[in-house]
């Protein structure tokens, strides 16, 4: 936990851990000493070796509220049949999440990723999963960004998020 030792978990992975530059222990995206050094982002791990995932999502929310409300997939340099396929669903998905802060759904983030040792990046390649991370909360029309929000909201962010979730769901069960 950011708070507690300073390590951003999401960019303690394995995978692409050695090209991410932040080495500062004092800043906010620091990857730690070594890759997996964090326990909860070996447990992750673990838990991704015992059990095949065929897609992982995970949700986050950006400090800055910047990044808020969009869908990024993993760092790759090709988008092959694969990337492809899990394009179509994060588009699927963020077609089906409503904004929680302005009109409109949410987008799916289109251009180059991050390639550091991030939770997508370790199940895509490492684990041969579909991943991406959606970015909840947002910035509200003051400009400020929402972190916690109140918990009303959270419950109607849930809401919202296990509609997408479950219609993508149905949607990949009858491609199958």
């Amino acid at each position: 936990d950011l708070r507690t030792d300073g390590v951003d978990l999401n960019r303690n992975y394995p995978i692409f851990w050695d090209q991410d530059t932040e080495t500062n222990h004092m800043s906010s995206y620091f990857k730690g000493s070594a890759p997996s050094s964090e326990d909860e982002v070996k447990a992750i791990i673990n838990l991704a070796r015992k059990v095949p995932f065929e897609l992982a999502i995970f949700y986050h929310s950006s400090i800055t509220g910047a990044l808020n409300e969009r869908i990024f997939l993993p760092a790759v340099n090709d988008e092959d049949p694969r990337f492809l396929k899990l394009r179509e669903q994060a588009d699927f998905y963020a077609a089906r999440a409503t904004r929680d802060y302005f009109r409109g759904t949410y987008s799916v983030h289109r251009g180059s990723s991050s390639r550091v040792g991030n939770a997508r990046n370790f199940f895509y390649h490492s684990q041969n999963a579909g991943a991406m991370l959606i970015e909840v909360g947002g910035v509200n029309r003051k400009g400020q960004s929402i972190i916690h929000p109140p918990e009303k909201m959270v419950k109607r962010i849930n809401k919202r998020h296990y509609k997408a979730f479950i219609a993508l769901m149905q949607h990949m069960s009858e491609l199958d």
